[in-house]
C-alpha cells in the first residue's frame, strides 16, 4: 500500500468514526447497530473484550452501566 492510500484511508477511517459518533448522541441502545454500539462503548470507556455481536456488546454496556 503505498503512503498516499494508506493517508486516504486514515482520513476515511476518521471520517466514519466522526459520523458514528453523531449518530449516536441520543438515539436509544437498542436501536443502535454493531458500528455505533462499539463507538458508544468505546465513547464511555466501557472494555467490550472479545465480544463482536450486538447483543454481546449491548450486554457488557449494560453490565457496565449498572455498575455506576
Amino acid at each position: 500500500m503505498s503512503a498516499t492510500a494508506f493517508q486516504r484511508m486514515r482520513r476515511e477511517i476518521a471520517k466514519r468514526k466522526i459520523e458514528i459518533e453523531q449518530e449516536v448522541e441520543g438515539k436509544p441502545l437498542d436501536e443502535m447497530d454493531l458500528e455505533e454500539l462499539k463507538a458508544y462503548a468505546f465513547e464511555k470507556g466501557i472494555e467490550i473484550g472479545n465480544s463482536n455481536t450486538i447483543k454481546g456488546i449491548l450486554k457488557k454496556i449494560q453490565e457496565a452501566e449498572m455498575e455506576e
